[in-house]
């Protein structure tokens, strides 16, 4: 997700043979106490921060 963030949500949960996103999220929250949307905006804006 870090470091392809085109991927879709959904291709990294089927990827990893998660068969629904609420699936995947309870359990992504449950390793990184946030959502992937979340996750996805933190490292967002880290790199937002390190460009400038």
């Amino acid at each position: 997700m870090a470091t392809s963030p085109d991927i879709k949500i959904k291709e990294i949960y089927m990827s990893l043979n998660f068969h629904s996103a609420i699936a995947f999220n309870r359990a992504f929250k449950r390793w990184t106490n946030m959502t992937p949307t979340e996750y996805r905006k933190k490292i967002h804006d880290k790199r937002v921060r390190i460009d400038d």
